[in-house]
């Protein structure tokens, strides 16, 4: 495989972030405005490569391919009555560490300012940030929870809150990539004192999932105002009609943080709440009840842990 130096210098850095890795097969069906008409992957933590540069051999790269089409040929087929396009069947990289010298921000722009950006798709891509200090699974998710919100907030950038685990699968750099050399790595000290600094006082040990007047709360939700609410998380987090369209998992996300957290209401009212109000949930995401647990149990894990 022909690398440019700037790339080779690239995977040697990836490299030494990531040392042992599992590959995660996906395939994503798109509609011609953009939005995801299904999707689906797979990891098997046992099939590893220690370094980047060993998964990005040509003939690993053509095999896992190959595994990864065979696998879900079939469900496109299925589906949608044909093979699957090129570009639709993708690869990506699950880090498999003990501990963490880096954080990954999903679904951010081409301005975001980090040590490493990775393209998606046009005008998407994933931030590396590297870390000053190693640091645990669990040091690692508050910091990226933090940055997924710097990134959101005050920068006015589009990560996505629903990408909020150390081991989110990332993307191998086969396509453009932006590596920033004069970047300070990330002071974890400085920042674990912002993010604790941050922490709200605890008003109650009650779990926020079942707070027992949320049914009180809930009846001055009716679908007309969760609409409104989901539209208006819309207009907040992203500026551009392609950008919405893509990103609408990410919505989801804040649309349920904000009913949880903020609000207090019900896991199973937030649930359906989503299901009636988000655009086109069911035909984003096939396997819908599984997707509706994992927002909801991502969005009360990152509420409870602040």
């Amino acid at each position: 495989m022909f690398m440019n130096i700037a790339l080779r210098q690239l995977i040697a850095v990836m490299d030494a972030l990531y040392p042992d890795i599992a590959i995660v097969e996906f395939y994503k069906i798109l509609a011609e405005d953009g939005s995801v008409l299904a999707r689906n992957g797979y990891s098997d933590p046992k099939r590893g490569y220690s370094c980047i540069k060993a998964a990005m051999l040509p003939e690993i790269m053509a095999s896992n391919h190959k595994r990864a089409f065979d696998r879900f040929a079939p469900e496109i087929r299925g589906k949608f009555g044909r093979d699957p396009e090129p570009g639709e069947i993708r690869l990506a990289f699950r880090p498999m560490n003990g501990m963490f010298q880096s954080i990954f921000v999903d679904d951010v722009p081409q301005q975001t300012r980090a040590h490493i950006l990775i393209e998606t798709s046009p005008d998407n891509w994933q931030g590396h940030f590297l870390l000053d200090q190693e640091v645990t699974v669990d040091v690692a998710a508050e910091i990226q929870k933090y940055m997924i919100g710097t990134c959101t907030g005050s920068a006015r950038l589009t990560a996505d809150p629903g990408a909020a685990s150390p081991r989110q699968a990332r993307r191998f750099p086969e396509g453009r990539f932006i590596r920033d050399i004069v970047l300070s790595p990330l002071d974890v000290s400085g920042l674990l004192e912002k993010i604790e600094a941050a922490r709200p006082a605890k008003v109650s040990a009650t779990p926020i999932s079942v707070v027992s007047d949320s049914a009180d709360r809930e009846a001055h939700w009716d679908d007309i105002a969760l609409d409104s609410l989901w539209r208006r998380h819309l207009g907040k987090i992203f500026e551009d009609k392609k950008q919405r369209d893509k990103s609408a998992s990410a919505v989801d996300m804040a649309f349920c943080l904000y009913l949880l957290g903020h609000c207090r209401l019900s896991a199973e009212f937030v649930s359906g709440a989503l299901e009636r109000v988000s655009p086109n949930i069911d035909e984003r995401h096939p396997k819908l009840d599984y997707y509706l647990d994992k927002t909801i149990n991502n969005a009360l894990d990152f509420i409870n842990k602040k």
